[in-house]
């Protein structure tokens, strides 16, 4: 497995500020539902993503019981095996209602399902998040983080409008970032760790490769099975899809910063 360790922050122009709040926040977030302890899943079903509640206006929280293999993992969710699909009790006990499940959209960008998938998230957004934000400005980097969020959760709602299990993360939005990073940075170094060795890679190699590995990923959940069935790869590929069309509108027209080189 390839983990990003950094990046070149060579020529940066200042700190970056949204990128760390955002970690913050997510962070916060994920403390906020381990401590609800067996409340969890109720949270997740009213505050995630449910794409059958927004395709159908339809409230579900309290009407669907999911089954243990259902709760969502350390990835975002997809379309579950068969035999684990959850099951739609008849109790009418709404959290939310009418317009307010659109909120979903939103919050659900700050959920994770568990630490590997939060530490990962959070890794690729501290790596890549900082020197986009350098580049857009911040004000206009946030709008660009959550534009390509939402953006990224409507197609993985576009490409399962039935689905009753929850989707989450921040997944969608950091590959928006990732997109905009390989706009901007195409050649910048990336330190990699791969079987116990440390490597440096172009944006181009390392980014075009992740996203090559999402839409192969993406093209066999199309049939979800068990193998397919944990992480929401349609979020991940709408996400990456608005970033490449939208960077050119939120960056700033700035002179280039002398040569890259590896810090």
């Amino acid at each position: 497995m390839l983990i990003p360790l950094g990046d070149d922050n060579t020529g940066r122009r200042s700190r970056p500020v949204i990128t760390p709040l955002l970690i913050v926040l997510n962070a916060l977030v994920f403390l906020y539902q381990l401590s609800l302890g067996p409340r969890q899943e109720r949270f997740l079903m009213a505050w995630a993503v449910t794409p059958y509640e927004i395709t159908h206006a339809e409230d579900l929280v309290g009407r669907v019981q999911l089954t243990p293999a259902a709760i969502p993992g350390p990835t975002d969710i997809g379309a579950p095996p068969e035999d684990n699909s959850p099951v739609i009790e008849h109790a009418d006990n709404p959290l939310l209602a009418g317009p307010l499940i659109g909120l979903t959209i939103l919050s659900a960008m700050f959920m994770h399902g568990g630490w590997l998938h939060i530490l990962g998230n959070m890794l690729f957004l501290w790596i890549f998040g900082d020197n986009v934000e350098d580049e857009m400005g911040r004000g206009r980097f946030l709008g660009f983080y959550l534009l390509v969020g939402l953006l990224g959760t409507v197609a993985h709602i576009v490409s399962g409008p039935n689905s009753l299990l929850p989707s989450l993360g921040a997944s969608g939005a950091i590959s928006g970032v990732m997109a905009a990073y390989l706009v901007l940075h195409p050649k910048r170094k990336i330190r990699i760790f791969f079987i116990y060795r440390t490597f440096r890679v172009s944006a181009a190699v390392f980014v075009g490769g992740w996203a090559l590995l999402q839409l192969i990923n993406g093209l066999g959940a199309l049939a979800p099975t068990a193998e397919t069935g944990g992480v929401a790869y349609m979020a991940h590929l709408g996400g990456f899809a608005a970033g490449l069309v939208l960077v050119w509108i939120f960056r700033l027209k700035r002179p280039p910063i002398g040569r890259e080189s590896y810090a």
